[in-house]
């Protein structure tokens, strides 16, 4: 963005946001301290750390540095104008469905839908709920009849462990284009935990005359109602009996094939979001470019008090002599702090780093990136890799390096407060160099159709 205003001034930036990202997370992070997941960050405990703090500032820059800013909801887009004290920053522009109905009739059509693309956290956390939670509640004759389908891109094992060989899942994964299991299900559910922005998948099924059964998460921004245009559940009980309902109530299932459908075209028609797209350009357009903008760094120090970082920064180096054997060379996210290098013993590495082996001062641009770097430190001799506690944000952040250290490589040591150090060293090191090529690089670009 920067770049873009130093060469070409008057050029207007644009940032569409598809959903916020730092509201996703907070009520993701906040979901998990209710379970008891988040561990106590420094005297206290409490869900957002130092890593969503980071990541947070940044994306709330980012729409204060544009000339404006897209939201798929009216709710989003005042949330941005609230937060950037912008009150004509951010524009609503819905997302578009206007697909025809299905040409498939109720008598014709069969089984339960659940569509995601799976490397988005909520949707995987969406699966293992109807998976686990769900699908045990619903009348096995009925599901005998009605098969559950997982469909979209990603879906890896740890999804289908939830369900090994029950006869009434069909695992699906990657498909060219999901309307036509929409058009062909019986009902499409999204029992989605949490999330932001509005969600694709519903419009979708909505808009082809597919009933959806949802949770509140799901439906949020949407404007459809309980019964009238959707089925909305929050537990698993309640979810399990609105799916059996639907598939037993024809009358339910026209009203809302009807209702949801009118409902969708009156506010996201191809039309309508066109006028709301060029009325967001034109008020855009009518403002002069932006002079000066807020810096956005690549770097965000740790919202840590001084002293209780000192003292993590003596934990890590006190665990990793005691874990890691001597004469071993270990790469530590160290955000350029020389004290973090000191292990007597041990040969330290920055990570990431540049070509002279000092640190990079950036963070790769995306969970590809990432492990391409640390499969580069492994050749060159890097045996373990050490996110210390003010790091461990990497880990949720890049989450298919996460995926990949814990496919491919030992988690020695996870210390709340400390750090989590990992094994690259051989024995893992031959399936790595199999698995960077196959699951990271080569797995198809493509992602379903309308999948969100």
């Amino acid at each position: 963005m920067h770049l873009v205003r130093r060469l070409s001034p008057q050029t207007r930036i644009i940032v569409d946001t598809i959903d916020l990202h730092f509201l996703r997370e907070a009520r993701r992070l906040f979901q998990a301290a209710r379970r008891g997941e988040t561990a106590a960050i420094g005297d206290s405990t409490g869900a957002l750390d130092a890593g969503y703090g980071s990541k947070m500032i940044r994306e709330l820059n980012t729409y204060a540095t544009a000339d404006g800013v897209f939201a798929v909801s009216q709710k989003e887009a005042d949330l941005i104008s609230d937060l950037s004290d912008e009150p004509a920053l951010a524009h609503l522009v819905p997302d578009c469905e206007d697909s025809p109905v299905s040409p498939v009739s109720i008598e014709d059509r069969c089984g339960i839908t659940f569509i995601g693309n799976f490397r988005h956290p909520p949707n995987k956390s969406a699966a293992e709920f109807l998976l686990q939670k769900i699908v045990p509640r619903i009348d096995q004759q009925l599901l005998s009849r009605h098969p559950v389908y997982i469909v979209g891109n990603a879906l890896d094992d740890s999804i289908r462990s939830c369900a090994p060989d029950h006869p009434a899942v069909r695992m699906v994964g990657w498909v060219p284009s999901v309307v036509p299991y929409l058009q062909r299900s019986k009902i499409s559910v999204v029992p989605l935990l949490y999330g932001a922005g509005t969600k694709r998948k519903i419009l979708q099924a909505l808009t082809l005359g597919t009933p959806t059964v949802s949770t509140t998460a799901g439906v949020e921004s949407l404007g459809v109602r309980h019964e009238e245009h959707v089925m909305v559940a929050d537990d698993p009980e309640s979810f399990a009996k609105a799916i059996e309902r639907l598939l037993r109530d024809g009358r339910l299932w026209k009203r809302l094939a009807r209702h949801g459908r009118e409902h969708v075209i009156a506010r996201h028609s191809r039309e309508l979001v066109r006028q709301h797209l060029l009325k967001a350009i034109s008020s855009v357009l009518s403002k002069p470019a932006r002079k000066s903008v807020p810096a956005i760094g690549a770097e965000v120090r740790p919202l840590v008090e001084p002293q209780s970082y000192r003292e993590m920064v003596e934990r890590v180096c006190q665990t990793v002599a005691s874990v890691v054997p001597e004469g071993a060379t270990v790469a530590i996210t160290s955000r350029g702090d020389q004290e973090l290098l000191k292990v007597n013993g041990r040969r330290i590495w920055h990570f990431p780093q540049d070509e002279r082996g000092t640190y990079a001062g950036h963070y790769p641009r995306d969970s590809a990136a990432a492990i391409k770097q640390v499969e580069s430190l492994r050749k060159k001799g890097a045996g373990f890799i050490v996110f210390p506690h003010t790091a461990a944000w990497w880990l949720d952040y890049y989450a298919e390096l996460k995926d990949y250290l814990e496919q491919n490589y030992c988690e020695v040591l996870r210390r709340n407060g400390t750090c989590v150090i990992f094994d690259l060293r051989d024995g893992a090191a031959q399936a790595a160099d199999q698995e960077v090529s196959v699951r990271t690089f080569k797995q198809p670009a493509a992602r379903p159709v309308g999948v969100s």
